[in-house]
C-alpha cells in the first residue's frame, strides 16, 4: 500500500488499521494498551521496548518483538510511541525520510473515539485538576471517567465498548503526549501553569511551552481554554480558542477569580458571585487548582454553584500538598509528589510561614 493511502487509513475515523503493520515503540501501560487496541482491530502488531521482560508475555499473542537497539525494519507502515521514549536518533531520522507515520499513543486512540473530552495539561496541578474536574461532573450527573497520565490509558476507553458515548473523559495530558497531536480535540482544555522542566528533552522552554499550547490545535474559536496565572503570557498567536483565566486576589475581563472568600465568574458582559469561605482555608495552589476545575466544568455546562457545592465533598490525592497532621502546633504536610522546583515553589508560597523544609532527591 502506497504512504498515501496508508495515510488516509490512519486518519479516517475511526482509523482502518485492518491488515497494515504498526511498530509499537515502548511496552509499558500505554503501549500494552496501543497493542491490545490494534490487535482486536486486526492489524500486524510488532512491538520494541529495551527491557525485554516486559515483552515476554506478548510473544504468545503474535506479536513480532524487537529489543536492545531500535533499528530501521522494512514491513513497517506506521509507528505508535509510548509517551517516555523520547523521539529522537537514527530511527526516527529514518522513519522520516521513509515517510512513515509516527503517532502517540494517546492521538491514535482519540481517532477511535467518538466521545466528548475534557483536557488538562501544565507543569504541575494536572492531576489533582483532572480529579477535580472528574468528580465535579460526576457528581453533576455525567458519568466521567479519568483517562491518560491518571485513571487509565486512553487506548483502553478505545478498545472498550464504550468507545462511543457522550459520556465525558477528563484527561490529563503530559507535553510528550501533545508533541504528536493531530486532530486530538478537546471540547474544553486546561493549561494549569508552566515552568521550565523536560529541557532534557526540549530545545528551550519556548519549545516546551509551544508544545504543551497543542492541546488546543483543533479547538474551535468559541470553545474554552482555561489559563492559569501567567499562562497567557506564553500563548502562540495561533490558539484558536476562548481564552479564559482563573486567578487569586486579582479580577480579570473573562475567567474565574477569588477574592476576599467570594467566587466570581465572569462570562462576557455577564458577573455571577458566590461566597465559598471554605476555600480560605486551604493552601493558596490549591485554590487555583480548585478554581481550574470548576472553570472547566462551567464551560462543559455545569452551573457555577452546582460545580462549587460537588466540589465540597472531593477529596485532596494523597502527597499532593496533603495535610498530615498538627503537632504541637506545627502543621505538616507531605508534598513528595512535588518532583520540580516550581511544585516546590508553589507549595512554599501556598502556606503561611515560617516553614520548615525537608527535601531530598533527584536534581531537575
Amino acid at each position: 500500500m502506497n504512504d498515501q493511502r496508508i495515510r488516509q487509513h490512519l486518519t479516517s475515523h475511526p482509523p482502518r488499521v485492518q491488515g497494515l503493520c504498526g511498530l509499537v515503540i515502548g511496552m509499558g501501560e500505554s503501549g500494552q494498551a496501543t497493542a491490545r487496541l490494534l490487535l482486536h482491530e486486526n492489524a500486524n502488531v510488532w512491538a520494541y521496548d529495551s527491557d525485554p521482560k516486559k515483552l515476554e508475555v506478548w510473544k504468545s499473542q503474535g506479536l513480532r518483538i524487537f529489543t536492545g537497539e531500535l533499528t530501521p525494519q522494512a514491513g513497517i507502515d506506521f509507528c505508535v510511541i509510548s509517551p517516555g521514549v523520547p523521539p529522537f536518533g537514527a530511527f526516527f531520522d529514518w522513519l522520516h525520510r521513509e515517510n512513515i507515520p509516527l503517532l502517540g499513543e494517546m492521538e491514535l486512540a482519540y481517532r477511535f473515539l467518538q466521545r466528548p473530552i475534557v483536557a488538562i495539561t501544565g507543569t504541575n496541578g494536572k492531576t489533582t485538576v483532572t480529579g477535580m474536574i472528574a468528580h465535579i461532573l460526576q457528581q453533576c450527573g455525567y458519568a466521567a471517567q479519568e483517562v491518560g497520565n491518571v485513571g487509565f490509558p486512553v487506548a483502553q476507553a478505545a478498545l472498550e465498548n464504550t468507545r462511543n458515548s457522550q459520556d465525558p473523559l477528563v484527561m490529563e495530558v503530559s507535553s510528550f503526549q501533545c508533541e504528536t497531536f493531530d486532530q486530538f480535540h478537546a471540547r474544553v482544555a486546561v493549561i494549569t501553569n508552566l515552568a521550565p522542566d523536560h529541557l532534557d528533552r526540549y530545545s528551550s522552554e519556548k519549545e516546551y511551552y509551544e508544545t504543551k499550547f497543542k492541546i488546543v490545535k483543533k479547538q474551535a474559536p468559541n470553545e474554552a481554554l482555561w489559563l492559569g496565572p501567567r499562562v497567557e503570557d506564553e500563548c502562540p498567536a495561533w490558539v484558536p480558542s476562548r481564552k479564559r483565566t482563573f486567578a487569586i486576589g486579582e479580577l480579570g475581563s473573562d475567567g474565574l477569580f477569588f477574592i476576599d472568600g467570594t467566587v466570581i465568574h465572569r462570562d462576557g458582559l455577564t458577573e455571577e458571585r458566590r461566597s465559598q469561605p471554605s476555600l480560605d482555608k486551604i493552601p493558596s495552589q490549591q485554590v487555583l487548582n480548585a478554581l481550574a476545575a470548576v472553570g472547566a466544568a462551567i464551560s462543559y455546562g455545569v452551573p457555577l454553584t452546582e460545580a462549587l457545592h460537588a466540589l465540597e465533598s472531593f477529596q485532596p490525592l494523597p502527597h499532593r500538598l496533603e495535610f498530615v497532621a498538627e503537632v504541637n502546633g506545627v502543621r505538616c504536610y507531605n508534598d513528595s509528589k512535588a518532583t520540580n522546583v516550581h511544585a516546590v515553589q508553589a507549595a512554599l508560597t501556598s502556606l503561611p510561614g515560617p516553614i520548615r523544609l525537608i527535601a531530598g532527591g533527584r536534581p531537575k
